[in-house]
C-alpha cells in the first residue's frame, strides 16, 4: 500500500511539473499508473490531498537541506549562495507548486492554509537570522526593522518567481539563480567588499 501511495505522488509530481497542475486530473494520474481511479482515491481522496502531500514532502526535503547549515558557521555571501542553491534544487523538483500558485490558492483552501503556514515558518526563520546578523554586526543597523521585514518579502518574491525565468532561459543553471538570490543581501552587509 505504501508503495502505491509513493507511486501516486511521484507520478502526480511528474505530470504536474510537465503539464501543469490544472491540466492533470486524478483520473489522468491513475491512467498513467495503470490503476483504477477508485484505487487512487482510496489512497488520496482528491487532488487537494495529493497536493498537500506533495507540499509536505517538499517541506521535509527543505528541512533536510537545513541540516547542512548551522548558525555557528561563517555567515557570508557563500553561506547565502549555498542556502539558495540547496533550496532551489529542492524547490525546482517541486516547481509546479510555484508555477501554479494562483490556481492552487484559488481552488484548494486546505492546501492554501498549509502553504501559508510554510511561508510563515520561513518568514520567522529569516527574521530570526536577520536579528542574529544584526546583533553580530554582520548586517547594517542603519536599516529599520521594517526594511528587514521587506527584505524577507523580496527574497520570498524572487524565490517564487525564478522558475519562470528558468523556463524562458533553460541554459541558466541553478547557480545563476542562487547567485542572484544571494546578491539581494549585498546592501545589508556591514562590509560588502568582504562578500
Amino acid at each position: 500500500m505504501k508503495n502505491t501511495k509513493t507511486r501516486i505522488i511521484k507520478k502526480a509530481l511528474e505530470l504536474y511539473n510537465t503539464r501543469g497542475i490544472s491540466n492533470v486530473s486524478s483520473k489522468a494520474i491513475a491512467l498513467e499508473l495503470g490503476i483504477s481511479d477508485g484505487n487512487l482515491r482510496y489512497h488520496y481522496k482528491n487532488k487537494e490531498a495529493i497536493l498537500i502531500t506533495i507540499l509536505k514532502r517538499m517541506i521535509e526535503d527543505l528541512h533536510e537541506t537545513e541540516k547542512n547549515f548551522s548558525i555557528e558557521q561563517t555567515i557570508d555571501r557563500a553561506f547565502f549562495f549555498n542556502t539558495f542553491r540547496n533550496a532551489y534544487e529542492v524547490t525546482y523538483h517541486y516547481r509546479c507548486i510555484f508555477i501554479d500558485q494562483v490556481y492552487l490558492h484559488k481552488e484548494f483552501p486546505l492546501y492554501f492554509e498549509d502553504f501559508s503556514a510554510y511561508v510563515q515558518m520561513w518568514r520567522t526563520k529569516f527574521l530570526a537570522l536577520f536579528d542574529y546578523l544584526l546583533a553580530q554586526n554582520i548586517f547594517k543597523t542603519s536599516f529599520s526593522k521594517q526594511q528587514y521585514k521587506d527584505l524577507f518579502e523580496q527574497v520570498y518574491m524572487f524565490s517564487n518567481s525564478w522558475y519562470f525565468y528558468k523556463e524562458q532561459e533553460p541554459d541558466k543553471n541553478l547557480d545563476y539563480f542562487a547567485n542572484i538570490g544571494a546578491s539581494i543581501f549585498t546592501p545589508y552587509w556591514t562590509h560588502p567588499e568582504a562578500v
